[in-house]
């Protein structure tokens, strides 16, 4: 997705539903827009953000639907996790030095999957942390 996608995209998701999306977000317009295009039989997300500022409104209330978070579960948006566990748990290892204790906040957990996942996460990298 190039960077003009990307801020027309976001521009029109604020605009339309209040939903903010910075550019670290990119994956999560292509995760969840492809099947929208894949749909509509489009051949590319340009083509289909095209459309969308075109006043497609099918178009447009199927990338609104597409972009909200409706569900809960394990590991739901994967690549955050992948960080957490490959970039963040071992730069709190250093951070922390000898403390060997720290916390987690997960905000806006609908059912707890997302809290839990965040738990597993560190579990599989508990082997990193045997003094922990």
């Amino acid at each position: 997705m190039s960077p003009e996608d990307f801020d027309l995209a976001a521009r029109f998701l604020k605009d339309r539903s209040g939903l903010v999306l910075t550019r670290g977000k990119t994956y999560l317009f292509e995760n969840r827009l492809i099947p929208v295009v894949r749909n509509a039989r489009l051949r590319s997300l340009s083509e289909l953000l095209a459309a969308v500022q075109n006043g497609d409104q099918g178009l447009q209330s199927a990338v609104i639907d597409a972009m909200m978070a409706k569900d809960t579960g394990f590991f739901r948006d994967w690549k955050p996790f992948v960080h957490f566990r490959t970039v963040v748990l071992p730069n709190i290892r250093v951070a922390r030095g000898a403390k060997t204790l720290f916390r987690v906040l997960s905000a806006g957990a609908s059912t707890g999957q997302e809290a839990y996942s965040i738990a597993l996460a560190a579990l599989e990298a508990a082997s990193s942390f045997p003094d922990w």
